[in-house]
C-alpha cells in the first residue's frame, strides 16, 4: 500500500520535469547560461581566440567583475530569469550549475582562498535575495488562493442564503394566498350571509358589525394578497422577468403617485431562473427604497443589452444622499438594502455602482457578463 502514493508522487515528479523541458523558457536559459559559460572560459584562456592582449583585457571591465575579482557575476541573468519563471526549481538548478562551473575558473584564477570564498559568497547573496524573493511570491499566491477560495465558499453560502430566503419567500406566499386568503374569504362570506337576515332575527346593530367584519376582513384579504405577491410574485414564475419588472414599475406609479417607466434596449436575453430572482429583488429594493426615501417624481429602469453586457440601471431625480466611501458603513448604520443589492450583484460576478448628489438624485447601475 505504501509504495502506491510513491509510484504516484513519482510519475508526478516526472511529468513535471517533462514539462520543464517542454518549455521554451528553459531552453532559453539553458542558451543563456551556456553563452555566460563559454564567455567566461575563453575569458580564463584569451590566447584561443584573442591574440591582441588589449582585446583580451576588455572583457575585464568593472562593469562585469565589479573590478574586484567577483568573478560569475554575469549568472546573475539566467539565476534572476529562472527565478522567475521557475521560483524555487530555476533559483536552485541554476545557482548549483552556476558553481560547477565558477569554481574550477576561479581556482585558475585566484590561488587565494579567502578570496575563492569571497567570491563564493558574494554569488549566494543573489540565490539569497531571489529565494527570498520567491518565497515572498509563493506566500502571496498561496494567500491570494486561500482568499479566493474563501471568497468562493463565501459566494456559495450566499447562493444557499438566497435560495432559502426565495424558497421561504415562495413557501409563505404560496401559504398566505391559496390558505390564509381563502378562509378569511370563507369569513367574509360567512359575515356577508348574517346581513341577508332570512330569517329576520338579526338586529340592526348586529347587522352593522357583521357589516363592518365583513369589509375588515375583506381588505385584510386584499392585503394579504398583496404581501403574497410582494413575497414571490406568481408573474416572475409564469411569464419572465420582464413582465415582472414592469409590474413593479406599474406597482410604484399606480400606488405612489410617481412618474415611473421602464424602458429596454437591444435584444432580450434570457437569465436563468435564479438570476431572474436576483435581478428582480434589486430592482424591487431600488423601487422600495424610491418609495420610502427619495421624495421622487420620476423614477426610470432601463435594461441595456449590449453584445456581450447586460447593464441595469434605476435613476430617480430625488432628494439624493451622499454616498459613503465603503458600503459596510451602511450595513453598520443598519442600511441593508443598498448592501443587500451589492451582495446579490457580486453572487452574479457583475459590477454595482451608485451614483448620487443631494437634491439631484440617485443612480444605482449594475452590469453583468452576457
Amino acid at each position: 500500500m505504501k509504495s502506491i502514493p510513491m509510484d504516484i508522487f513519482r510519475s508526478l515528479r516526472a511529468e513535471e520535469i517533462k514539462g520543464i523541458l517542454r518549455n521554451y523558457h528553459f531552453w532559453a536559459i539553458a542558451l543563456i547560461f551556456s553563452a555566460i559559460a563559454i564567455f567566461y572560459y575563453l575569458y580564463s584562456y584569451p590566447t584561443i581566440i584573442f591574440t591582441n592582449d588589449f582585446t583580451s583585457r576588455l572583457w575585464q571591465l568593472w562593469i562585469f567583475e565589479f573590478k574586484s575579482n567577483m568573478h560569475g557575476i554575469l549568472f546573475i541573468i539566467p539565476m534572476l530569469y529562472a527565478t522567475i519563471r521557475f521560483r524555487w526549481y530555476g533559483i536552485l538548478v541554476t545557482w548549483i550549475s552556476c558553481m560547477v562551473v565558477v569554481f574550477p575558473y576561479l581556482m585558475n584564477w585566484n590561488q587565494n582562498w579567502i578570496n575563492q570564498l569571497i567570491n563564493i559568497i558574494f554569488l549566494s547573496v543573489p540565490f539569497l535575495v531571489f529565494g527570498f524573493i520567491t518565497l515572498n511570491l509563493k506566500q502571496k499566491e498561496r494567500d491570494r488562493r486561500i482568499t479566493k477560495e474563501r471568497e468562493a465558499e463565501r459566494q456559495a453560502y450566499i447562493s444557499q442564503v438566497f435560495k432559502a430566503q426565495e424558497n421561504e419567500r415562495q413557501r409563505i406566499a404560496y401559504e398566505l394566498h391559496d390558505d390564509t386568503a381563502q378562509k378569511l374569504l370563507a369569513i367574509a362570506n360567512r359575515a356577508q350571509s348574517l346581513l341577508l337576515d332570512e330569517y329576520g332575527k338579526i338586529t340592526q346593530p348586529a347587522k352593522n358589525q357583521a357589516e363592518w367584519i365583513r369589509d375588515m376582513v375583506l381588505q385584510l384579504s386584499e392585503d394579504i394578497r398583496k404581501m403574497s405577491r410582494d413575497l414571490r410574485p406568481s408573474i416572475l414564475d409564469n411569464i419572465g422577468l420582464l413582465p415582472a419588472l414592469a409590474w413593479l414599475v406599474n406597482q410604484l406609479e399606480r400606488d405612489d403617485n410617481i412618474n415611473t417607466k421602464l424602458v429596454v434596449d437591444g435584444t432580450e436575453r434570457k437569465f436563468s431562473p435564479e438570476a431572474d430572482v436576483i435581478i428582480f429583488r434589486i430592482v424591487q429594493e431600488a423601487l422600495n427604497n424610491i418609495r420610502r426615501h427619495s421624495k421622487a417624481t420620476k423614477a426610470i429602469v432601463t435594461l441595456e443589452f449590449a453584445p456581450k453586457t447586460i447593464r441595469l440601471t434605476v435613476s430617480d431625480n430625488g432628494k439624493g444622499f451622499k454616498v459613503p466611501e465603503k458600503m459596510i458603513i451602511l450595513t453598520v448604520g443598519g442600511k441593508l438594502g443598498l448592501s443587500g443589492m451589492q451582495q446579490r450583484t457580486n453572487f452574479l460576478d457583475g459590477t454595482f455602482d451608485i451614483q448620487s448628489e443631494l437634491g439631484k438624485g440617485t443612480t444605482i447601475s449594475i452590469e453583468l457578463k452576457a
